[in-house]
């Protein structure tokens, strides 16, 4: 959603390495795409503070789950262990920028300016 929509693509560059040209045209496919979809789906009917709020929600609840455990689940890793990681790696790691990232990171103070 941050990525393709609400950013529109412009921060690829900082995580793909392909020609500017090559980039702008992706970006533009996978916007109108993603729009779609994510409007289909339903979190693209909603206001970015809204769906900013949903995952701030749900990184504070993972935290109160994981609480002090090393997995989620007990003493040893599970597939819920890898999805979250998935998903935290995605925000780290391929949003560059995004209070997405900054959130992840534990930064309490962010501004949404989009």
């Amino acid at each position: 959603m941050w990525r393709y929509v609400q950013d529109e693509g412009r921060n690829l560059h900082k995580i793909v390495d392909a020609p500017g040209w090559m980039l702008n045209l992706f970006r533009r496919s996978a916007y109108k795409y993603m729009k779609t979809t994510t409007w289909a789906q339903g979190i693209g009917r909603l206001r970015r503070e809204d769906v900013f709020q949903i995952m701030s929600d749900d990184l504070r609840t993972l935290s109160i789950i994981l609480g002090s455990k090393k997995y989620i689940l007990g003493d040893e890793v599970s597939e819920v262990d890898c999805t979250v990681f998935g998903m935290l790696a995605n925000c780290l790691w391929s949003m560059p920028g995004s209070p997405y990232e900054k959130l992840v990171q534990g930064n309490d103070k962010i501004t949404l300016l989009y």
